[in-house]
């Protein structure tokens, strides 16, 4: 498997992640797996791509508390209790399981097949956000260091709360701690059953202005094949709308990883 070093970018500097971790994960899904031939592709790309002297395919199914998650369109309507990892909608920029307990770290996506059209990756440093908030719309980025309500997207123990109620920016130490989703806040007032304040829709909307720059963010489409491992804390990545192909077997199809460095091995950590 190839796996590309992404960066992340801070204050205008590149730290490289070098995937150690993801090497792990491969390592155990061989144990846990079995090996099998490659399958018909769609194109002479993806054929030359599995021609590859050497180069074997991990069979890699879900386990128990979706450690290892399946992103695919499922033809399901994004809406409340659907997750727009399991449809074809744009996703803007955003870090993943923003309204968690615990969020996660760090997300690795490994890519089975890409769409036959679209499904583009983009990343932005989340330190530039902020820095761009600080000079172009300081009094929205003070509202967004207070807390608001985000859609658990009704993944959560029955009764529990729909809701959770944490700021969009934090910091532990001298490292960002960031919450990006300004769709899972507005999607959090309609389901809590309240409007938001004026301060909060300005600082969404000033998230939104920010993050719509192509100067922010690089574009990387994720080949099969391929991996992202991102820091879930410090970069936002994107997903454009895509379409995928007649045959069901070679739809778009990723596995998705998410890691935390403390906390307990299940969903809320």
């Amino acid at each position: 498997m190839y796996c590309p070093q992404f960066c992340n970018v801070q204050t205008g500097s590149w730290r490289k992640y070098h995937g150690i971790l993801v090497q792990d994960i491969f390592a155990k899904a061989k144990k846990r797996n079995q090996l099998n031939a490659g399958k018909t592709t769609r194109n002479a790309k993806e054929a030359n791509f599995d021609k590859q002297k050497g180069l074997r395919k991990i069979n890699i199914k879900c386990i128990p508390e979706r450690m290892i998650y399946d992103v695919t369109d499922t033809g399901r309507k994004y809406g409340y209790g659907v997750r727009g990892s399991t449809t074809n909608v744009e996703l803007v920029f955003h870090t993943d399981n923003a309204f968690a307990v615990r969020v996660p770290d760090y997300v690795g996506l490994l890519c089975r097949y890409p769409a036959k059209s679209g499904g583009l990756s983009r990343f932005c440093s989340l330190y530039t956000v902020h820095e761009r908030m600080e000079a172009r719309y300081p009094a929205e980025l003070r509202r967004l260091y207070q807390p608001m309500h985000f859609d658990r997207q009704a993944e959560h123990a029955e009764g529990a709360a729909k809701t959770s109620f944490a700021p969009f920016f934090s910091w532990s130490g001298s490292k960002l701690r960031c919450r990006a989703n300004s769709s899972l806040v507005r999607k959090g007032y309609q389901v809590h059953g309240s409007e938001m304040d004026a301060g909060l829709v300005d600082a969404l909307r000033a998230v939104d202005d920010v993050t719509s720059s192509a100067d922010l963010w690089i574009e990387a489409p994720l080949e099969r094949g391929q991996v992202q491992y991102l820091n879930n804390h410090e970069l936002g990545h994107y997903r454009s709308e895509f379409e995928d192909g007649d045959d069901p077997a070679t739809k778009r199809h990723l596995y998705r990883l998410w890691h935390r460095s403390e906390g307990g091995v299940n969903y809320d950590g």
